[in-house]
């Protein structure tokens, strides 16, 4: 089994219990020499000495090999079955996102936490989004997409209308370099839903319904539309994050119903999008390139080309969060 293999014993017949036939002829030679009466003309001739090869050693015969001797030794340098990755999982990758400091804790809030993330590994429950989490990454290229201008800040700017309704995708993308001594985790807890009144003007509130890390996270924002027309909104949704090798991070979010709209705002229906944050080509130790990408249904009704009014406004707002945080003005709330 396994490629081990063991020689037979020979038959006893073709063996003498101690010697070979050679070892025994060459002693019957030896014993003849010497009973032979000497001959006077001709002086008796030393026998001569038995080579080291024509002597063998007493060959030990070999024990049948018992069952449990011939089992396969089982592998000890890889990890099969379900074993995980050698590559890393999204566990330890949110370990080194944690960067040595304890996890947030918890906020369970008013609701029950959500089934889907009970009596689940991070990993299996990451695998179980796949599907949401395809959703931004298909945003992420640029291809279809239209560039409508740069924002200040060196903050790109694109938008794409869909091809299967009237909505309006948006999208943003910039480099963000950390301060001193600053790492992800940093950058992305200065993104709370609570700070973002701050870098944002037209977010009237921000919050955490509830958290469970690196699970899921539901917030909540009640926003004021960049036209002066159109009745404030609110929205609601979940976050997840999925991890890479290379130190990508991927939040991907959807719509969620957690709080009721709220009186005198339309509730506006996220699509899905979410932020992709990955090490910056150059730096990518101190600097990351934020892409901040996504759908919604701004509910109610609203004429096309406003919606292509808004949809590049929604991705300014990754361009004032750059210069918030760069200047070192938000405050942890």
């Amino acid at each position: 089994m396994g490629g081990a293999c063991c020689a037979q014993p020979e038959p006893a017949a073709a063996k003498n219990d101690v010697f070979d036939t050679g070892v025994a002829d060459s002693l019957m030679v030896e014993s003849a020499v010497a009973k032979a009466p000497p001959d006077s003309s001709t002086p008796a001739k030393e026998p001569e000495p038995l080579s080291p090869a024509s002597i063998r050693t007493e060959e030990k015969k070999e024990e049948p090999l018992s069952p449990s001797s011939m089992q396969v030794a089982a592998p000890t340098e890889e990890k099969i079955g379900n074993s995980e990755p050698q590559t890393g999982t999204q566990k330890q990758y949110f370990e080194r996102f944690l960067a040595g400091r304890p996890n947030q804790p918890d906020k369970p809030g008013s609701m029950p936490r959500k089934p889907e993330s009970v009596g689940i590994s991070f990993d299996a429950f990451v695998e179980k989004k796949a599907s949401l989490c395809k959703i931004l990454r298909d945003m992420d290229t640029d291809v279809g997409w239209t560039q409508c201008k740069d924002a200040e800040l060196n903050t790109q700017i694109f938008m794409k209308q869909n091809a299967h309704d009237d909505l309006v995708s948006f999208k943003a993308r910039t480099t963000i370099t950390l301060p001193p001594g600053g790492v992800l985790r940093d950058l992305i807890e200065m993104m709370d839903p609570s700070l973002r009144p701050q870098w944002d003007e037209r977010c009237i509130e921000g919050k955490v319904i509830q958290a469970f890390n690196p699970f899921y996270r539901i917030s909540y924002f009640a926003i004021q539309p960049p036209v002066a027309v159109i009745a404030k909104r609110d929205t609601c949704m979940t976050g997840h994050f999925s991890f890479e090798e290379d130190g990508t991070l991927w939040i991907f979010t959807e719509h969620s119903d957690a709080v009721p709209e709220r009186e005198g705002f339309v509730r506006v229906g996220w699509k899905g999008g979410g932020y992709i944050v990955r090490p910056a080509t150059e730096n990518p130790t101190t600097s990351y390139t934020i892409t901040f990408c996504g759908c919604a249904d701004p509910g109610g009704w609203i004429p096309t080309f406003v919606k292509k009014i808004i949809a590049p406004k929604q991705g300014e707002a990754l361009a004032n969060f750059k210069k918030a945080y760069e200047a070192g003005t938000l405050k942890a709330a």
